[in-house]
C-alpha cells in the first residue's frame, strides 16, 4: 500500500509540492508524486523508447534517467539529471521504475515484479469528426475508465 499522507521536509529542509511515496536513494529520502498530465505528456517518448529498446543498451539507461528524473523534480527541481546519473546504482533505476510503476496505477505480481502497461486506445466519432486518446491501463484489463453522459 502507498504512503500518500502530507509530504515531509526532507534533511535539506525542502518541503515536496506533490503527496506521492517516500524512497530511499543512497541514504536520501524522496517523495515521488504521481505523474500530473503534464509529466505524462512530457515523459511519453522516453516511456515509448524504453519499451522499444534492447535492455541494457544505452538508449535503455538513457530513457530511464529522463524519466526518473522527471518523476524526481516534480518536487524535488534542485535534483538534476547529470547528478542521478552519478549517484544511482542499477538497483536504485529498477526500484525507482518499479516505485513510479506502482504510484501510477500499476500491479506488482506475486515476484514483486511489475506487469507491463498496456495502452487502452478509443475513437470516436462526432459530426465527421474523428477523435482518439490513449490512456494506461493495467494489463489485467482494469485500470482507467471513463463514462460519458
Amino acid at each position: 500500500m502507498l504512503d500518500l499522507g502530507a509530504p515531509a521536509c526532507d534533511k535539506h529542509g525542502r518541503t515536496p509540492k506533490y503527496q506521492g511515496k517516500e524512497v530511499t536513494i543512497q541514504g536520501t529520502t524522496f517523495v515521488l508524486a504521481r505523474w500530473n498530465l503534464k509529466t505524462l505528456r512530457v515523459t511519453a517518448p522516453w516511456r515509448k523508447a524504453i519499451r522499444d529498446a534492447v535492455v541494457d543498451s544505452e538508449e535503455f539507461y538513457a530513457n530511464n534517467l529522463k524519466v526518473i528524473a522527471a518523476a524526481i523534480s516534480m518536487n524535488y527541481p534542485d535534483v538534476t539529471e547529470d547528478l542521478l546519473e552519478e549517484q544511482l546504482s542499477l538497483p536504485d533505476v529498477k526500484m525507482l521504475g518499479d516505485a513510479l510503476f506502482e504510484l501510477n496505477g500499476g500491479k506488482a505480481d506475486q515476484s514483486g515484479e511489475a506487469e507491463r502497461v498496456t495502452e487502452m486506445r478509443t475513437t470516436t466519432q462526432t459530426n465527421g469528426t474523428t477523435l482518439s486518446s490513449s490512456l494506461p491501463e493495467s494489463g489485467d484489463g482494469s485500470g482507467i475508465t471513463s463514462k460519458l453522459n
